[in-house]
């Protein structure tokens, strides 16, 4: 009985000092996500024709951020970004199709995580290592964190699609840079 008792304060014990948490955002359109307070987006960077150069934006409309409160307080650990491949964005929706089905195989694929081991709370700005999964590989990325308010946080990295299995969305008239663009931000007053 008292190693039941024990085992019982222990969890107990445990669940106190970390306390998992989960924060969701949903839009309804390609506008509103690029307007909400809370965003995830990828920018990438077409040339057409070999000399018109444009930038594109793929939006996630609804995900999920789930993280462990530390016991301390001064961080978050196991930080996870998941979303819906089909609840990418471009406003375009040849481009969607193409990027949902061909690039990302929306199918056998259907999700996309980024995973950050932990985020320190009470500094300004941070450099952190993250993980991307996308077509069942884990992209290794640095993300570079700015605490903007108290409880506004925005982050930027970049991937090479050339270091992904991601296959080229280039066209014949259209090509696509190789350097992908990652920003967020996670407005927890929201």
């Amino acid at each position: 009985m008292k190693k039941y008792i024990m085992l019982f304060l222990l969890s107990s014990l445990i669940s106190l000092m970390c306390s998992g948490e989960t924060f969701r955002f949903k839009t309804n359109s390609y506008d509103e996500a690029r307007q909400n307070n809370t965003y995830f987006k990828f920018i990438g960077e077409s040339t057409k024709l070999g000399f018109i150069t444009t930038d594109f934006e793929g939006y996630v409309r609804e995900g999920e951020i789930t993280y462990e409160k530390a016991a301390n307080l001064d961080e978050i650990k196991d930080v996870v970004l998941k979303f819906k491949v089909k609840d990418i964005d471009t406003n375009i929706s040849a481009r969607d199709e193409k990027l949902q089905n061909e690039c990302l195989d929306h199918k056998k694929y259907p999700e996309m995580t980024i995973r950050i081991l932990s985020i320190t709370l009470n500094v300004l700005s941070q450099e952190v290592p993250a993980e991307m999964s996308v077509r069942g590989q884990k992209i290794p990325l640095r993300i570079s964190i700015i605490k903007t308010d108290a409880r506004v946080y925005q982050g930027k990295s970049s991937f090479k699609l050339s270091d992904t299995l991601i296959p080229d969305p280039s066209i014949s008239v259209a090509t696509i840079k190789d350097k992908f663009e990652l920003e967020f931000q996670i407005n927890q007053a929201q």
